[in-house]
């Protein structure tokens, strides 16, 4: 049975604004519930993180068998402030929640205001080996000029920990200031058919604000 994942940026179970993901297990038949009660919670590390502001299920990261799920935090500061993070929670027989201090892997956004984690998806496997890829927007990270914003690509695979998204095994920067790539970001499946999945950026400032998106073409290993 196919699961969900809901996000409550401004739930102020772990601080005010730190933010709750809650998984909510598929059953034969549908059912209303509470969250609270009904669902594993996974809460933000700390006031003012707004984890949960983006989710996702992105496949099977690691290999292991069982999908996996992204919890985006972009106002934590691990990196500065609201430099942002993104948790990787394994899938498992049975899953704990608590706080998100004890997810499988945090991956930081590289510095102050970046918000990384603001937009988060799973890619499909990009390189064709087999794992599930991740990608996540930073929309206001300053690569090119101020706010032109990034896009992160992190390759699936058995071993994966801690790591800031300066480390991201693809980075992809918006062309110009303000342009805000990454607002949006997500897996476009094999557009093109040539067995790899491909990867779709938005970018709403891009182009005087008429906007863009751009497409990434999966390459293989």
């Amino acid at each position: 049975l196919a699961d969900v994942v809901v996000g409550a940026a401004s739930s102020d179970t772990a601080g005010e604004q730190a933010g709750t993901a809650y998984l909510v297990l598929g059953t034969a038949g549908p059912a209303d519930i509470q969250l609270s009660t009904g669902a594993t919670a996974f809460s933000g590390e700390s006031a003012g993180d707004a984890a949960g502001g983006a989710v996702a299920g992105v496949g099977d990261f690691n290999g292991d068998g069982f999908d996996d799920i992204l919890v985006g935090a972009a106002g934590c500061d691990i990196a500065g402030e609201n430099s942002g993070a993104v948790y990787l929670v394994f899938g498992a027989t049975a899953i704990a929640g608590g706080s998100l201090s004890s997810a499988d892997a945090r991956l930081a956004g590289e510095a102050a205001g970046d918000l990384a984690g603001d937009s988060v998806s799973g890619a499909g496997d990009v390189n064709g080996d087999g794992f599930a890829d991740l990608i996540i927007g930073a929309q206001r990270a300053y690569v090119v000029e101020d706010q032109s914003g990034a896009a992160y690509v992190v390759l699936g695979g058995p071993a994966v920990g801690d790591m800031s998204l300066a480390d991201a095994d693809a980075r992809f920067a918006g062309v110009a200031g303000g342009d805000a790539a990454g607002n949006a970001v997500g897996g476009g499946g094999d557009i093109n058919g040539d067995g790899f999945s491909d990867l779709l950026i938005g970018a709403p400032n891009a182009g005087k604000d008429t906007g863009a998106a751009y497409l990434i073409l999966g390459i293989g290993e």
